[in-house]
């Protein structure tokens, strides 16, 4: 990435700062420096996706594949769906998937998780169209779509 961003007659003379914009921060700019010298690199949980993207963005492919398996081992209920997100977004399969099927097993509690009206369209109907969804009752999901919808969603009288 950055013999490609420096490539060229338009650096030679350049003396102006360059701007990482995708890159959130020095502290995690200097993690990936870390890993970049040394080929490791300690880092919080909680800053997993943000190196992730960085990773992603400066086109870094062993800490991204490396990163991609940390983040799909630590995916549950509570993280599910912003790691689906990130992986769609960046075409991270696996983590898409591991992150897809936590959604599935734990739907009911993702449901009413406040990330779930965040959630885009084909996100939602991917989820309640498959069959692997887990939920006690279909009424349920139907639910669950309703809030996701806003309650858009018309009902059927019932006789």
């Amino acid at each position: 990435y950055l013999d490609k961003l420096f490539a060229g007659p338009k650096w030679a003379d350049q003396e102006q700062p360059v701007k990482l914009s995708q890159v959130p921060g020095a502290h995690t700019f200097a993690n990936i420096l870390e890993y970049i010298y040394t080929g490791s690199c300690m880092t919080n949980e909680s800053d997993l996706i943000s190196m992730l993207e960085a990773a992603h963005y400066l086109q870094i492919e062993p800490l991204l594949r490396s990163l991609q398996e940390l983040v799909a081992r630590r995916v549950d209920a509570s993280n599910c769906l912003e790691a689906w997100k990130v992986a769609d977004t960046y075409t991270l399969e696996k983590l898409s998937s591991t992150a897809m099927q936590m959604a599935l097993r734990s739907f009911e509690q993702v449901s009413t998780s406040a990330g779930f009206s965040g959630m885009p369209l084909p996100f939602v109907r991917q989820l309640v169209s498959d069959d692997k969804l887990i939920a006690q009752e279909e009424q349920r999901v139907f639910e669950a779509a309703e809030r996701w919808g806003g309650g858009c969603c018309v009902r059927q009288p019932t006789q």
